[in-house]
């Protein structure tokens, strides 16, 4: 199968989504040992939010990539 514009570019923005979640809860992971290791502390409110407003971007983002990889991928089948 050829590789449309549509498809190339919904690949990548795939790809850059997957790669922006990926750090995002490392870097989640990485904050919450450091509360831990450090008294036990929790993290405030504030951050948590943060990062649960950053994730549900990124879901979507990441939702909107599969479905335009979804179409680009019927229109090239259907040509």
């Amino acid at each position: 199968m050829i590789r449309s514009p549509e498809l190339s570019e919904a690949m990548g923005e795939l790809n850059e989504t997957t790669a922006q979640t990926e750090a995002m809860l490392e870097m989640f992971t990485a904050h919450l040992a450091d509360a831990l290791e450090n008294g036990g502390g929790l993290l405030s409110d504030e951050q948590l939010l943060n990062y649960v407003w950053a994730l549900k971007a990124q879901n979507s983002r990441t939702k909107r990539a599969i479905q335009s990889i979804n179409h680009a991928t019927a229109q090239s089948a259907n040509a």
